[in-house]
C-alpha cells in the first residue's frame, strides 16, 4: 500500500515546525517526515526547543532520517551587533529590529535561538506546524517576516486542541484561524473541536496520522497462547492514557478466576503511582512495567500480544486523544483491540468489527469487554484483519503522505487565490 510515486520533478520546499525531534513518543511526526522524504520532497525539519536533549541516533536510523535534515534552535550566546542588524534586515516586514532582538536576547534566550533558527531556513512553499501552538509561533515569524513561506498549515493533534484551549481560553487561535492557510486536524472529533472555537469549516480537513505498515505488520506465525491471555498496551504513563483503569481491570479478572497478564510499554512521570497501584493491588507477578521502548521493542511485544488495550479518559487537565497511533499499530500487527469511548477512538475501533469500546475510567466494564474477548478466541484472526485491513486503508503511510502533499497544494492554491 506504501507508494513511492512522487518524485522530485514536483518536489515542494517543505518546513516541518516541531518542538523536538525526534521524540519516541511522536512516531507520527517521525513517519510523516520520513514518507515525505521518501515522496522526493525537499524537507527542512525546524526543531524549536533549544533545552532538547541530544538527538536520538537510533531513531533518526531506524526511520532514515539524516541529521543534516534537520534545523535545530541553538543558544549561541550574546548578540553581536553585526549579528542582529543581519537579522533585523531578514524580517523587514514588521521586524522587532535590533533593539527589539537585543531585549529578547537579554529576557528569553530561548526566544531568540528560536528567531535565529526561523532566520536561518531557508524559503519554503510550505511550512506545516505540528501543532496548533507551533502554529502560533509560526504564525508570528510569519508576520515578523523571519519565517518565510507561502503557505502556512497547522496541524492540530490533541493537547493543543484540549487542554491548551482549556489553560489559554477559547479565543487563543482566533488569530491563527484568520491567519493560517489550511487546517488539518488528525481525527473528526478534533476538527469538530477546531470548527466550534472558530475555525472556518472551509479551512479544516481531516488527515489521519501515518503508521508504517511495512514495520507494524502481523508475524509470520502468531499463535494463541495456551497460557495466560495476553494483554499489551502502549504510550505514555500520563493521565489521559487510563493505565490505571487497566490495572484495575486486571485486578477484577484475577479476583474472578482468569487467567491474564498485562504489558505497559512507556514511561512518564505516573510510572511511579502505577507502580504502587500494581503493588497495592499484588499484581506483580501480572502486570509489568516494561518502560520507554523503542520501534523494534514495540513491534516484539505486539507480536506476542492476543490483545490490546487502550483506555484513553479525558483527563483532569483537559487533554484528550485522537484515535491513538499506538492503538492503529496494534492493529496493523492483527490484533483485536479493546478501547474506550473517548475523543477520536470511536473512529478507528468498530466493535465487533476489529475491537470492542467501553465508557471512560470504568474499570469493571473494561474488564468485562476483556474476559468477553477472551471467550471469542475463535474470533481474533478475522477482528485482527479487519483490524489491519482499515489501518492500511485509511493511515498506511504512503495513503498519508499523498493526502497531505493533497492538502499542501491546496493551501497553496487558497493563498493564491486570496485578494
Amino acid at each position: 500500500m506504501t507508494s513511492d510515486r512522487h518524485s522530485s520533478v514536483d518536489a515542494l520546499r517543505l518546513g516541518l515546525v516541531v518542538h523536538e525531534f525526534p521524540v519516541i513518543s511522536e512516531t507520527f511526526v517521525t513517519t510523516l517526515a520520513a514518507g515525505l522524504l521518501r515522496s522526493g520532497q525537499d524537507l527542512r525539519i525546524l526543531a524549536t526547543n533549544a533545552d532538547a536533549a541530544a538527538p536520538r541516533q537510533d531513531i533518526l536510523d531506524a526511520y532514515g532520517l539524516p541529521e543534516a535534515r534537520i534545523m535545530r534552535a541553538r543558544y549561541q550566546g550574546r548578540l553581536s551587533l553585526k549579528r542582529g542588524l543581519d537579522l533585523a534586515r531578514r524580517s523587514p516586514r514588521h521586524s522587532p529590529g535590533y533593539l527589539g532582538l537585543m531585549l529578547a536576547d537579554r529576557i528569553s534566550p530561548a526566544r531568540l535561538a528560536v528567531t535565529r533558527l526561523m532566520a536561518d531556513a531557508p524559503d519554503f512553499d510550505v511550512v506545516h506546524a505540528q501543532f496548533g501552538v507551533l502554529g502560533l509561533l509560526a504564525a508570528r515569524h510569519r508576520r515578523w517576516g523571519t519565517l518565510r513561506t507561502r503557505a502556512l498549515v497547522v496541524h492540530l493533534r490533541g493537547y493543543d486542541i484540549t487542554r491548551h484551549v482549556e489553560e489559554r481560553g477559547v479565543r487563543v487561535y482566533a488569530r491563527l484561524f484568520r491567519e493560517a492557510d489550511l487546517f488539518i486536524a488528525n481525527c473528526r472529533y478534533f476538527r469538530d473541536k477546531a470548527i466550534a472555537l472558530g475555525c472556518p469549516a472551509d479551512k479544516i480537513i481531516v488527515i489521519g496520522s501515518p503508521i508504517d505498515t511495512r514495520a507494524f505488520s502481523p508475524p509470520a506465525n502468531r499463535r494463541v497462547s495456551e497460557g495466560p491471555t495476553r494483554l499489551v498496551a502502549v504510550g505514555r504513563l500520563v493521565e489521559k492514557k487510563g493505565f490505571s483503569d487497566a490495572v484495575a481491570a486486571i485486578g477484577h479478572l484475577i479476583r474472578e478466576g482468569h487467567d491474564v497478564t498485562l504489558e505497559i510499554l512507556g514511561d512518564g512521570p505516573l510510572r511511579s503511582a502505577l507502580a504502587a497501584q500494581i503493588s497495592e493491588a499484588g499484581l506483580t507477578d501480572r502486570v509489568m512495567l516494561a518502560g520507554s521502548a523503542d520501534r523494534g521493542q514495540v513491534i516484539e511485544a505486539l507480536h506476542r500480544a492476543d490483545i490490546a488495550l487502550t483506555p484513553s479518559v479525558r483527563a483532569s487537565s483537559g487533554d484528550e486523544d485522537a484515535n491513538v497511533n499506538t492503538a492503529k499499530e496494534a492493529m496493523a500487527t492483527g490484533l483485536p483491540v479493546i478501547g474506550t469511548h473517548h475523543g477520536g477512538i470511536p473512529e478507528l475501533v468498530i466493535p465487533g468489527e476489529n475491537g470492542d469500546l467501553v465508557p471512560e475510567r470504568d474499570p469493571r466494564a473494561l474488564a468485562d469487554a476483556i474476559a468477553a474477548m477472551m471467550g471469542r478466541r475463535g474470533d481474533w484472526a478475522d477482528l485482527g484483519t479487519a483490524g489491519r485491513r482499515k489501518v492500511l486503508e485509511e493511515f498506511d503511510q504512503g495513503h498519508i503522505v499523498e493526502e497531505t502533499l493533497l492538502a499542501y497544494r491546496r493551501a497553496l492554491t487558497i493563498r493564491r487565490d486570496r485578494p
